[in-house]
C-alpha cells in the first residue's frame, strides 16, 4: 500500500472579509486527510480564527526574543495600544518586522519619510515572508487581495518557486493594478465571470483566472429554506401578498476619505424621503431599513408599514426573506445578488464605483433619485434575471477543487 504524500498549505491573510473568505476553505482542508495546514493570521484575523478553534501563527511568532524587530516595534508602537483584537505583541512585531524590511529596502532616512508620509501603506515585509516560507517549505500558498503582507506572501512564493493562489473576494478594483500582472499567482480566484473579463483585458492568461465564489458567502445557502422563509415573514407579520423592500443604507461623509471627491451627507435621507412616498403610494408595500453600523443617525419610521432593522437582526434570514434589495454600496447588495434578489443600486454615492453590481449584471443602477421608486416597483415586477454569478453555497468546494488541481 503506498501511503499518500501529505502536501502543505500555508494561508495567509488580514482579517474582516479577507479573512472570512478564506476560514472555510482552511477549515474544511485542515480536517481532511493528505493536508497539513497551517495559517499566518495578521492583525485582527488571528482572533477570528482563533474564534473558530483552529490554529494559527501571527508576527510575534516570527520574531526571538531581543530582536532587533521587537525594538522598533515598541518605539512605532508607544505606550499606548487599545485595540481590542490586537495583542500588543502581535502589534509591536507586525510594525517591527515590516518596518525593518522598509530599512533593508530603502534605507533610514527613505524609510523614514515613507513612514511619515503613507504610515503603514508603505509596508511590503517581502523577507519576512521569504524566511517564514523557506521555514515553513508548504507546497502551496494562499492569500486574498489585501496588499503589503499578503502580496508579499505570492511574490515571496515566486522567488521560492512555490505556487500560490489568490482569492478576490470582491471586486478587485484597486488590487487589479497588480493582481491583473502576469505571473501574479498562479491561479486567482473571483467573485463572477465580470471580475474574470476584467483580469483578462489586463493581461491575464484564461487559465489562470477561475469564477468560484467567494466561501465568505456559502452560509447564505442555509437560509433558503422555504418553510424558513414562510415562517420569518409570519413572525414579522408580513403576508404573502405584501411586497417587502430592504434599504441597506450607507454613511455617506462630506468628503471621500481618500480622495478629494465631495460626498453629499444627506443622500441617505433623501433616500428614505423618497421610498416613503412610495411606501405611502402603495399600501402592497413596506419598507425595511437596515442601517449601516457606523450610523449613529436614527431613521424616521413614523408608518406602519416601515421598520427598522437592528444590528441583532439576522441579515442572511433577513435577505432571504424581503423580496428586493436597495443599496448605495455596501456588500449587503452583494449578498442580495447571490440570492437572486431583484437589486437596485443608486449610483449618486462618492463610493458607487466601488460596488458596480448594475455594470455587473447583477442590478439595475440609478442615476437619478427621482426614478427611483419607478426603478423599485419594476424589479418586484420582473421575473429573475439571469446570473454571472456561482451557484449560492459551491465556493469552498470551487477553491478545493482548485487547490488541489495546483497540488
Amino acid at each position: 500500500m503506498v501511503n499518500k504524500v501529505v502536501k502543505n498549505i500555508l494561508f495567509v491573510s488580514y482579517g474582516g472579509g479577507h479573512v472570512q473568505g478564506l476560514l472555510p476553505v482552511y477549515e474544511k482542508l485542515f480536517l481532511e486527510k493528505g493536508f497539513n495546514c497551517n495559517f499566518l493570521a495578521l492583525t485582527t484575523a488571528y482572533q477570528q480564527v482563533k474564534n473558530k478553534n483552529l490554529p494559527c501563527i501571527g508576527f510575534k511568532d516570527l520574531v526571538v526574543e531581543n530582536d532587533y524587530a521587537l525594538e522598533v516595534g515598541k518605539k512605532l508602537i508607544g505606550v499606548e495600544h487599545n485595540h481590542s483584537m490586537v495583542s500588543y505583541e502581535e502589534s509591536i512585531a507586525y510594525m517591527g518586522l515590516s518596518y525593518c524590511d522598509l530599512l533593508e529596502k530603502v534605507g533610514k532616512n527613505k524609510a523614514k519619510e515613507l513612514y511619515a508620509k503613507y504610515g503603514r501603506q508603505a509596508f511590503y515585509p517581502l523577507n519576512t515572508l521569504r524566511k517564514l516560507l523557506e521555514k515553513e517549505a508548504p507546497d502551496l500558498v494562499i492569500t486574498t487581495n489585501s496588499p503589503r503582507a499578503e502580496r508579499a506572501a505570492v511574490d515571496a512564493a515566486k522567488d521560492l518557486g512555490i505556487p500560490s493562489l489568490c482569492l478576490v473576494d470582491l471586486f478587485a478594483l484597486q488590487e487589479i493594478s497588480w493582481i491583473g500582472q502576469p505571473g501574479f499567482a498562479n491561479k486567482v480566484c473571483v467573485i463572477s465571470e465580470y471580475i474574470k473579463e476584467k483580469m483578462l483585458a489586463a493581461g491575464r492568461k484564461p487559465g489562470e483566472i477561475v469564477v468560484t465564489g467567494n466561501p465568505a458567502f456559502d452560509e447564505l445557502s442555509k437560509y433558503q429554506n422555504p418553510e424558513c422563509v414562510r415562517l420569518f415573514r409570519e413572525k414579522k407579520g408580513w403576508s404573502l401578498e405584501d411586497k417587502i423592500v430592504l434599504w441597506a443604507s450607507n454613511v455617506e461623509p462630506e468628503m471621500h476619505p481618500y480622495t478629494s471627491q465631495k460626498g453629499d451627507a444627506l443622500l441617505p435621507l433623501k433616500v428614505e424621503e423618497m421610498l416613503k412616498k412610495m411606501v405611502d403610494a402603495d399600501p402592497s408595500i413596506k419598507l425595511v431599513i437596515r442601517p449601516h453600523p457606523n450610523d449613529s443617525r436614527l431613521p424616521f419610521t413614523d408608518s406602519d408599514r416601515i421598520e427598522l432593522s437592528s444590528q441583532k437582526d439576522d441579515l442572511n434570514q433577513l435577505l432571504t426573506a424581503v423580496d428586493c434589495v436597495v443599496v448605495l454600496a455596501s456588500t449587503v447588495g452583494m449578498q442580495a445578488a447571490l440570492l437572486r434578489k431583484p437589486l437596485v443600486n443608486i449610483k449618486l454615492s462618492i463610493f458607487s464605483k466601488n460596488a458596480p453590481y448594475d455594470e455587473m449584471r447583477l442590478s439595475t443602477g440609478v442615476d437619478d433619485l427621482n426614478d427611483l421608486n419607478e426603478v423599485i416597483i419594476q424589479a418586484l415586477n420582473e421575473k429573475p434575471r439571469n446570473s454571472t454569478l456561482t451557484t449560492i453555497g459551491s465556493a469552498t468546494d470551487n477553491i478545493i477543487s482548485v487547490i488541489k488541481d495546483l497540488l
